[in-house]
């Protein structure tokens, strides 16, 4: 179970060390249309996300290799048109959507038998994605020859993704349909808020956050995903044990202190990198108190349905916060809408 775990991490490893990197310097070089192909992007993923999740070895072989095909594309369209790189997105989104159910479909089988070691094993997939980041940031920082290697690295991970061996790609699953209308009429509205300010946060930190970092950019995000690497496991490990009431108001405590940094001093120093690791830590348990929530308080034959609602929402989010610097708007402006959320979930 481990070992499958690993090599599904490395292939999400080598996938987004690229990947994470050319995003976060796309609305830098690209101001008005990159931010744009992103919000189409995260659309596309939205949509994505309500695909049944592959249920057999065979089909997650193929949902994870071509999911990785359209990230190779996305990163040869970096260079290209402008046209080609919004074609390119949309593709992207709807695989990456495809990507991380298969993901989840794929936990679920392998982890059926000891559901309690599901978050241990999880956690191996997040913390080589939060890897990647690193990788990436440092390779575009000091390799001339970045755009290659991403392409390299992204083509790697479809070899190694068409190359599971069966027996790490999990069991076959029956999941029937999604139940929408059931997970309507269940506790699973009470966390729509959250989801919500989850996304718009996380298109601050990756869309709105590279204008400000400028030069600090590469050890800006390297903190923020060497935070999260270390601190999903502290997160995993407190939401077991805290009320989650009070993890969102310090997670959200956490989130002021980076937006306040940004909108008071906007200034390149050792202080956006420490901003950039608090907001990684936020983002953790922000993350985790969500996914433990919905572990806990929607029924089994439901969370399959409350996963892709879930997912279908947050990228709607991302996507309108990422709409939102395309067209300059200040971040002062619509951060108080984030916060202005938290009233709705605590009134539940």
């Amino acid at each position: 179970m481990y070992k499958s775990s690993l090599y599904i991490g490395c292939g999400f490893l080598l996938l987004y060390s690229g990947y994470n990197a050319l995003q976060t310097l796309l609305p830098l070089e690209r101001p008005t249309v990159g931010p744009l192909t992103i919000a189409l992007s995260y659309v596309a993923y939205s949509l994505a996300a309500l695909i049944l999740p592959a249920s057999t070895p065979l089909l997650r072989r193929c949902a994870l290799t071509i999911s990785a095909i359209t990230f190779v594309f996305w990163i040869w369209a970096t260079t290209q048109q402008d046209w080609v790189l919004a074609v390119a997105s949309v593709l992207n989104g709807a695989g990456a959507g495809v990507l991380w159910t298969t993901e989840g479909a794929w936990l679920a089988s392998i982890t059926s038998e000891v559901p309690e070691q599901a978050g241990r094993v999880s956690s191996i997939v997040l913390v080589c994605f939060h890897a990647a980041t690193i990788a990436g940031q440092l390779s575009a920082h000091y390799l001339q020859a970045f755009y290659w290697q991403a392409l390299l690295t992204a083509g790697l991970a479809t070899l190694l993704f068409l190359c599971a061996p069966n027996s790490w790609l999990g069991c076959g699953q029956s999941h029937g349909w999604y139940k929408f209308k059931a997970l309507v009429s269940s506790p699973w509205l009470e966390q729509l808020a959250a989801i919500v300010l989850f996304g718009w946060t996380s298109a601050l930190i990756w869309v709105g956050m590279p204008e400000y970092l400028a030069d600090q950019l590469v050890w800006g995000y390297c903190a923020f995903a060497a935070t999260s690497v270390v601190t999903f496991l502290i997160a995993g490990w407190a939401v077991d044990r805290w009320p989650r009431r009070y993890l969102v108001w310090l997670a959200c405590g956490l989130h002021c202190m980076l937006w306040g940094f940004v909108a008071t001093v906007e200034a390149e120093s050792a202080l956006a990198i420490g901003c950039m690791a608090v907001a990684g830590l936020a983002n953790s348990l922000l993350n985790q108190t969500i996914v433990h929530w919905q572990m806990t308080m929607i029924e089994a034959e439901l969370r399959p349905s409350a996963f892709a609602a879930q997912v279908f929402v947050y990228c709607l989010a991302y996507a309108s916060g990422a709409a939102l610097v395309a067209w300059q708007i200040r971040l002062l402006l619509w951060q108080t809408a984030c916060f202005a959320l938290l009233p709705i979930y605590f009134a539940n």
